[in-house]
């Protein structure tokens, strides 16, 4: 499987709130830099990265779709253009390390 695929699935996973498969396609050192226009906040690690995302779905039965991806010539970067379903949107750069995602960096627009 490519890893723009992989990606999909993460998604995928994401909007069904399948977490044992999403915690998967995460590598166990994953690391998640989350910018908005007024704060930058790294989160280190698989289980931090989980406690995030759960947290922040508490509150919120939003989905997404991937407008769009660019992919890199090695296939191991690509950046995803996502829309939540309020009209939200960010800008995230995904890199792969030994088929998991190792970084993200998400920029939200909105």
């Amino acid at each position: 499987m490519t890893n723009p695929e992989l990606l999909q699935k993460f998604f995928d996973a994401e909007n069904a709130r399948d977490w044992i498969a999403f915690r998967g396609y995460l590598h166990p050192q994953v690391m998640w830099f989350l910018h908005t226009e007024m704060t930058h906040m790294p989160v280190a690690g698989r289980e931090e990265y989980m406690d995030r995302i759960l947290s922040g779905y508490r509150t919120s039965d939003a989905t997404f779709t991937c407008e769009r991806m660019e992919v890199s010539a090695s296939g191991n970067r690509i950046v995803a253009f996502l829309r939540n379903s309020a009209g939200g949107r960010s800008v995230d750069i995904f890199d792969f390390e030994d088929g998991l995602i190792r970084w993200e960096y998400e920029y939200l627009l909105d």
